[in-house]
C-alpha cells in the first residue's frame, strides 16, 4: 500500500502550476487574457487536482470543457495521461497541445460522447 504525503503532493502541484504559468508567459501566445485566466483559476486547478489524487487510483484522465487547457497541461506534467473534450478544441492554448494525449471536439450536450469513458480512471 502506498501512503501519500499531502504536503509533498501540494508542493509538486504548486511547482507544476508555476512551471505551466511560465510556459504560457514564454510562449509568445501568453496574451494578457490567458495569463489572467490562469491566475484566476489556479485555486480551482489545485482543488481539482487534490480531488483527483484523493479519488483516482489510475493516471488516465478525461477532461470535459477543457479550453484553454491549463488544467490538462498541469495534469500531464504531473504524470497523468489526459484526453480533452471540448466544443472548441481548436481553442486549446498552443502551450497545451503538445502535452495532452488526445484532444476531441464535441458538443456533449447535443452529440453522443465521442470517447468511451470506461477506458479512463477519472472523468
Amino acid at each position: 500500500m502506498v501512503v501519500s504525503n499531502p504536503s509533498m503532493e501540494a508542493n509538486s502541484v504548486n511547482k507544476t502550476l508555476k512551471s505551466v504559468r511560465q510556459e504560457i508567459e514564454n510562449n509568445g501566445q501568453g496574451v494578457a487574457w490567458e495569463l489572467e485566466y490562469f491566475d484566476n483559476h489556479q485555486r480551482r486547478y489545485r482543488e481539482t487536482i487534490k480531488l483527483i489524487q484523493a479519488n483516482s487510483t489510475g493516471k488516465k484522465i478525461a477532461l470535459f470543457g477543457s479550453v484553454p487547457g491549463h488544467l490538462a497541461l498541469t495534469l500531464s506534467k504531473l504524470g497523468y495521461s489526459v484526453t480533452t473534450v471540448d466544443i472548441a478544441a481548436d481553442r486549446l492554448s498552443t502551450v497545451v497541445t503538445t502535452d495532452i494525449e488526445k484532444s476531441v471536439e464535441a458538443d456533449i450536450e447535443r452529440e453522443t460522447l465521442p470517447i468511451n469513458t470506461d477506458q479512463f480512471d477519472c472523468v
